[in-house]
């Protein structure tokens, strides 16, 4: 599993210890993501320019909602 690795491999790259938990969102986390990278491509392609800050306000996901969803 990716996150145990990732817990291992913590120590080896900062000098203090990190916390590294799984998400509420679990394995659809990339599929946000990749949703949330594809519209603000799709903005800047549209009017031509990045949101101010490089961002684009997204509502909040809720993860409890997105649970029973088939991927």
């Amino acid at each position: 599993e990716i996150l145990s690795r990732v817990k291992a491999l913590m120590p080896l790259c900062f000098p203090y210890p990190v916390t590294v938990e799984a998400g509420e969102l679990g394995a659809r986390a990339a599929l946000i993501g990749a949703a949330a990278i594809g519209l603000g491509q799709l903005h800047n392609t549209l009017f031509g320019v990045d949101a101010p800050d490089g961002r684009i306000s997204l509502p909040t996901a809720q993860a409890a909602a997105l649970k029973g969803v088939a991927l």
